[in-house]
């Protein structure tokens, strides 16, 4: 009975601590991008399929965690095919218990609707948007961006 008792705890424990992923429309990713909120949202676009993008998350959960008291949110969009979710993505999330906002994209085609987040992005990933009300978007980086590179541009943005 005791180790019955253990085993619905460890279960309910992993349930708890399971990653969180946000499915979303692309309107209703377009719809944030023109938020009016005065939170600067770090926003990355990566897939697990992408070694760069993977090799970036940790800066991202660092970033997530030293900014956590301040008004900057670190939001992580995944572009893997939706087919991938439940075999890769999940999986991916719950083995790294990442803490940041993680959202996947119902998407047909992507260049559908790159150029309406920024003109700017070619598309490519990882790539990596800063925002807020004040500024718009005023920053994307469209290779591995590291963790110094974050914390300067985020820097500049909340001075």
């Amino acid at each position: 009975m005791k180790w019955l008792c253990t085993l619905i705890l460890f279960a309910a424990m992993q349930v708890v601590t399971a990653q969180r992923v946000e499915y979303k429309t692309f309107a209703e990713v377009d719809s944030f991008f023109e938020t009016s909120y005065d939170t600067l949202y770090v926003v990355n676009f990566w897939a697990t399929w992408c070694k760069p993008c993977i090799e970036e998350l940790p800066s991202f959960e660092k970033i997530n965690a030293e900014y956590k008291n301040q008004k900057v949110k670190v939001i992580l969009i995944s572009l893997d095919a939706q087919i991938r979710w439940e075999s890769g993505l999940i999986p991916f999330l719950q083995a790294n218990n990442y803490s940041s906002s993680v959202w996947a994209i119902y998407k047909d085609r992507p260049e559908d609707w790159i150029d309406r987040i920024d003109k700017r992005w070619q598309g490519t990933i990882p790539a990596t948007i800063m925002f807020n009300k004040a500024r718009g978007i005023s920053f994307i980086h469209e290779t591995e961006i590291t963790y110094e590179q974050l914390d300067q541009k985020i820097k500049e943005f909340i001075q």
